[in-house]
């Protein structure tokens, strides 16, 4: 049974849920909702759940560590759970994109996140699918105070579908594999 660790990149704390910034722990959290299941503490400085989609053996992570830290959680979790890297996706926001629209791909580099560039950093490639989300960019705004805010009443409903699309973008990567799920994700754009 091949074995998957999928990573929503976030803050940990009550003044970061909704934000931008934790729209990794959103996905992860719907994800857990329809597996009908609850994240518990780790053996290292993540939240996680271990589960079954398709075939597969599937670890949900939440790091602990606070976005510019979290590749420390996922280095611990992939060793200890002897995951390979083409096995690991990382779910994140992107300033990048329009809301709404997602962006799979299988390498990169961190495109100025800071959350990816730890992982990529604490893992020694950039050979990591991440799963991007758009959030818009930050207009006259500043970077940091927009990512830590939340959406806006208005774009409620679009970040709704995008997390419900992403739920369904990680059950692709894990049954139908990367390829498959690139053509499907990136050419709905």
């Amino acid at each position: 049974m091949q074995r998957y660790l999928i990573v929503g990149l976030g803050n940990p704390g009550e003044q970061y849920q909704g934000t931008r910034h934790n729209l990794g722990f959103m996905v992860l959290d719907a994800q857990a909702e329809k597996l009908n299941q609850y994240f518990s503490r780790g053996p290292g400085n993540y939240h996680w759940i271990q589960a079954k989609i398709g075939g597969s053996e599937v670890f949900l992570l939440k790091p602990m560590t606070y976005m510019n830290r979290s590749g420390i959680a996922v280095a611990d979790a992939k060793v200890r759970l002897n995951v390979p890297l083409e096995r690991c996706l990382i779910v994140l926001d992107d300033l990048a994109l329009p809301l709404g629209q997602l962006r799979l791909r299988a390498k990169g580099s961190d495109g100025g996140h800071h959350g990816l560039a730890s992982v990529l950093n604490c893992l020694h490639s950039q050979n990591i699918p991440r799963l991007r989300m758009g959030i818009g960019n930050a207009d006259d705004q500043e970077t940091v105070r927009f990512v830590l805010s939340p959406f806006p009443g208005q774009n409620i409903r679009v970040v709704k579908h995008m997390i419900e699309q992403a739920v369904q973008a990680v059950n692709s990567y894990v049954i139908q594999g990367i390829h498959f799920t690139m053509n499907a994700v990136n050419t709905s754009l």
